[in-house]
């Protein structure tokens, strides 16, 4: 997964004694896996070597089949970064970046139907082992929060342990409310990073009208972005923005 640079540029701030950097790279998938994610960070350093800036936790979504290249872009704005704090030279600032790219792993829960009263709940008993057996999924509750006027809020709570050694980076919870007659009302995505040996409940939910909630149901679903390589690139000498 080798990082190429394809832009590295400087300008003015959104004050008039700031820089703006702009970075882009690509690379290309060497892996037997796709992948759909890439989370990024970076340090701007001066030429001193002190950090004046960068980005992290940073995301963006990408699809590389094997042997396929993306771009994807590197956030760098964290913070202003003075002009002071690199001499007036904008050109003579170093980013170094971390990346780490993941495949998609998705698994469909099932559908539920809504409680038809008020503060109702409906379950899914189901458990699932996925992820290779390190995270277990512990079925769902879909309630129906009560209101004093016409519109009401579907809530869900799932729950999720990671029983492995490394944490699941990034777990997605979807659910999508649908009506009796099959159509999509709404949809809502929640997600979190579950530390080895620890769990999470993700709590999408979803508002809308009483009358449409006769006879609805909500589909679940559970997304998990898994790693599957990482890269570092140092890249220096950014140009002037044209």
């Amino acid at each position: 997964m080798k990082l190429t640079k394809e832009l590295f540029e400087w300008s003015s701030g959104w004050t008039d004694d700031s820089y703006d950097y702009s970075i882009e790279l690509s690379s290309t998938n060497d892996t037997d896996q796709t992948i759909e994610l890439v989370k990024t960070s970076c340090v701007l350093l001066s030429k001193d070597g002190a950090t004046v800036g960068g980005g992290f936790n940073n995301e963006e979504d990408v699809y590389m089949d094997p042997n396929e290249s993306a771009k994807f872009n590197i956030y760098t704005n964290y913070g202003t970064i003075y002009k002071n704090a690199v001499d007036d030279t904008p050109d003579s600032v170093e980013a170094q970046i971390d990346t780490t790219f993941f495949r998609r792993e998705f698994f469909n829960l099932g559908e539920i139907d809504v409680p038809a009263e008020d503060a109702g709940a409906s379950s899914f008993t189901d458990h699932k082992e996925v992820a290779g057996g390190d995270l277990k999924i512990l079925g769902a509750t879909i309630a129906r929060a009560p209101s004093d006027d016409s519109d009401r809020s579907v809530e869900c709570s799932v729950g999720l342990r990671n029983l492995g050694t490394d944490a699941q980076q990034k777990v997605m919870v979807k659910m999508i409310l649908i009506d009796r007659s099959g159509a999509q009302i709404d949809y809502s995505e929640s997600e979190e990073m579950i530390p080895p040996r620890s769990a999470a409940v993700i709590t999408p939910s979803v508002y809308t009208k009483a009358g449409r909630l006769k006879g609805a149901s909500v589909k679940l679903t559970v997304t998990l972005f898994q790693p599957v390589a990482m890269e570092s690139i140092t890249i220096d000498m950014p140009t002037k923005q044209s």
